[in-house]
């Protein structure tokens, strides 16, 4: 055999193998793909069930309630079977979100390039001491760097700091009159008419809502909960 046939065969032998590990890799992808999906699928399927039980369960109470009191309508019973059977219809075609599915990137965050950083966190250290629910030093998300994709508003890194921490956000209103209500199960008016969640960026409250606040490379925001609109916040 010449060099060149070596060599020629050599390199068909690696593209084969390389050819083959790809395969192996495609296919070990798609298998975690389809696990997680019927993870997903096995969840939500099983949360449905609890659902229709609940309904039945309920169902049947009302119709043994009906016979105990002596009423033999039948028209009764089968409006309630009916009422049954639609809350089951909705229920059955409701798109019920996992825990993992809310609290996943988005995709468009994800896949953009960031465009810059800032540092951000989220306190109540108004009212430290007077719930069991908040952290020792206050801060239910510690300063941490969070970058800002294309687009993003101070809105936008709240809910990806929030998503990636696990913490939950509640809010009103929507695209660029979004107010955030609650955060980590601390919500608007539990410490008084006035308390509630503010921001500040560098030190300052800004003027517009936080879905309308482009940030900026290098910016400090942060998320404060106040007991006096800002009073109480130094």
């Amino acid at each position: 055999m010449t060099d060149s046939e070596s060599t020629t065969t050599s390199q068909q032998t690696e593209t084969v193998s390389d050819t083959a590990a790809a395969s192996e890799a495609d296919k070990q992808t798609t298998t975690a793909v389809t696990e997680r999906m019927v993870d997903e699928i096995y969840h939500e399927t099983s949360i449905k069930v609890y659902i229709f039980i609940g309904i039945g369960g309920a169902a049947v109470i009302a119709c043994v309630i009906l016979f105990a009191r002596g009423r033999r309508n039948i028209k009764s019973y089968i409006l309630i079977i009916a009422i049954g059977g639609v809350l089951c219809a909705v229920t059955a075609f409701l798109d019920i979100e996992t825990k993992d599915e809310h609290f996943a990137p988005t995709d468009s965050s994800s896949q953009s390039e960031s465009i810059g950083q800032v540092t951000m966190s989220v306190d109540c250290l108004t009212i430290m001491g007077m719930r069991d629910d908040i952290p020792e030093d206050g801060y239910i998300i510690p300063v941490q760097t969070v970058d800002i994709k294309e687009g993003d508003t101070a809105f936008d890194l709240l809910d990806r700091l929030a998503r990636e921490n696990g913490i939950l956000l509640d809010i009103k209103g929507s695209d660029e009159m979004i107010y955030v209500s609650g955060i980590a199960g601390i919500y608007e008016f539990d410490h008084g008419e006035l308390s509630g969640w503010m921001y500040y960026v560098n030190g300052q409250a800004p003027s517009v809502n936080s879905s309308q606040y482009t940030p900026k490379d290098g910016d400090v925001i942060e998320w404060r909960y106040t007991k006096e609109i800002g009073r109480d916040i130094e």
